[in-house]
């Protein structure tokens, strides 16, 4: 983004290339290009910030006098409980991002991380109301629903984490983790075809670009992928997938078993006495 108050120049002579238009709140001053928001949906859509709800205005034209306000007092809280919670403070964030929502009930930031911090904290029940609140406040908020997965996956309500993942991914197509994290419940339950149909899907979107996180997560999904190939009985493609899970980064003690589990099936028992030992060794240390 460019602090040019006639925007950047590139993207004015390529309009049908380039977003040249954006919004810019009032309070947090988060900026969201037209096309952006055209995109959204829920009651957060239009002049509220999906931040903070608070009020958005024309960026081209209102850039410098939005700067001159000073942050309102919910967003200086949000913006302490942000800081404790990256310090690891999780009782202070919690304290911060209750102030954030006092004085702003519908921050949907402070909503979602207030749940992160409840989460941190052991609170997992609590952290699912908050994200149920969200969810009520903007429906199209994958986020919220992406972590109401994880919260109830953790609590061991692996049914209701389905719904909240599969909800996740009919607001975002592009949503790979959420297709990962589904497919790993689906393999919990004996459903290794469906789980590799997801698992598919994720790493086409992340090797493609059309997901909606960090490609970064490719390891992740390939992982998973060599897991579910390795329930479907097909070993060959298993190691394949999870080789290439280790060459992207990815070093756990389950991928490592996975590994010994392909190669044992495929015959190679030294190998798979290695990547036993290695999978024992990352266990002792993760």
């Amino acid at each position: 983004m460019t602090e040019l108050r006639q925007a950047n120049p590139v993207a004015l002579a390529e309009p049908e290339a380039w977003a040249v238009e954006f919004r810019i709140c009032v309070d947090c001053k988060s900026t969201l290009c037209d096309r952006c928001a055209r995109k959204r949906g829920g009651r957060l859509r239009g002049p509220s910030c999906p931040r903070c709800a608070g009020r958005m205005v024309d960026g081209r034209r209102r850039w410098s006098r939005v700067f001159e306000r000073p942050d309102p007092p919910e967003v200086i809280a949000y913006q302490e409980g942000m800081s404790r919670g990256e310090a690891g403070r999780w009782e202070e964030a919690l304290r911060a991002f209750d102030t954030a929502l006092r004085l702003r009930p519908s921050y949907p930031h402070a909503l979602l991380y207030r749940a992160v911090t409840l989460r941190q904290l052991g609170r997992t029940d609590e952290a699912v109301s908050v994200l149920d609140d969200l969810l009520r406040l903007d429906p199209r908020n994958a986020q919220a629903a992406f972590d109401k997965g994880a919260a109830l996956s953790a609590a061991g309500r692996a049914d209701e984490a389905a719904d909240a993942y599969r909800t996740a991914i009919g607001i975002e197509p592009g949503y790979g983790s959420a297709r990962v994290n589904l497919a790993i419940l689906l393999l919990d339950r004996g459903e290794a075809p469906a789980a590799l149909k997801l698992c598919e899907e994720a790493v086409r979107l992340f090797e493609t670009g059309k997901q909606a996180e960090n490609a970064a997560l490719l390891a992740y999904a390939l992982a998973a992928e060599g897991a579910a190939l390795l329930a479907c009985g097909r070993p060959r493609e298993a190691l394949d997938r999870l080789d290439r899970a280790v060459d992207e980064g990815l070093e756990d003690s389950q991928t490592h078993h996975n590994r010994a589990r392909a190669l044992a099936a495929l015959g190679r028992q030294d190998e798979a006495a290695q990547a036993r030992r290695l999978a024992e060794d990352l266990a002792r240390y993760q």
